[in-house]
């Protein structure tokens, strides 16, 4: 099913983006090794990189809630997910992750931000208010998108109540745990 969703997105006229495989596995690595249970992810997509974390979330009898505003990403979101058989763990949000994060209840083991580049800083403190205490922050594209991403980074590795570092996986992926 991963190879289908990456050959969707790959059609032409498809304007979709997807994490590489190896970023899959690394999300699904820390998932799936940290027992998380509760998962969210800014930037559904077509659904790739949710199934990534949707399969390792399974496994932990866990969950991922996830969202995208573009309702077109949402459908072929949900899609992927039946079809990997994981839509019983997701949950799907449509709308702006600036209006939706705010309202997030549940405390999440690890948050996956992988939404346009320019609101990682916007998105930042109102995704930590939602972070367990040792709790992962991955944040993705900081190397491929180093430029405009690099005011984030600044931010997140010198930030007191938090340890960053930056894994050369795939477009790079700023991983970032709360103290």
């Amino acid at each position: 099913v991963l190879e289908e969703i990456q050959e969707r997105n790959r059609m032409p006229g498809a304007h979709l983006m997807a994490i590489p495989p190896a970023t899959g596995r690394f999300l699904w690595t820390l998932v799936y090794s940290m027992q998380a249970k509760n998962v969210l992810e800014i930037g559904a997509s077509a659904g790739y990189s949710g199934t990534w974390l949707a399969s390792a979330l399974k496994l932990n009898e866990g969950s991922l809630t996830t969202m995208d505003h573009d309702p077109k990403k949402v459908s072929m979101a949900r899609e992927s997910y039946d079809r990997a058989g994981v839509g019983d763990v997701v949950e799907i949000l449509e709308g702006d992750a600036h209006e939706i994060v705010p309202t997030l209840e549940d405390p999440y083991d690890l948050v996956f931000l992988d939404c346009d580049k320019k609101y990682y800083q916007d998105l930042l403190e109102p995704i930590l208010w939602r972070l367990k205490r040792g709790g992962l922050l991955v944040a993705d594209n900081v190397i491929s998108h180093g430029e405009i991403l690099k005011g984030y980074v600044d931010q997140v590795q010198h930030h007191p109540c938090l340890a960053s570092v930056t894994v050369p996986v795939g477009s790079g992926e700023e991983t970032t745990m709360v103290l």
